[in-house]
C-alpha cells in the first residue's frame, strides 16, 4: 500500500516537472518568434 502512495507522490512531481519544462520552452520559443516576426 506505502508504495502505491509512494509511486502516486512521485508521479505528478514529474509530470509537473515535465509539463513546466515544455511550457518554458514553448513560451521562450514563442517570444522569441514575436520579437524575430514583430518588427
Amino acid at each position: 500500500m506505502s508504495e502505491k502512495i509512494e509511486r502516486w507522490m512521485n508521479q505528478p512531481l514529474f509530470v509537473g516537472r515535465q509539463a513546466l519544462l515544455v511550457t518554458v520552452t514553448l513560451g521562450s520559443v514563442g517570444a522569441w518568434l514575436l520579437f524575430w516576426f514583430g518588427e
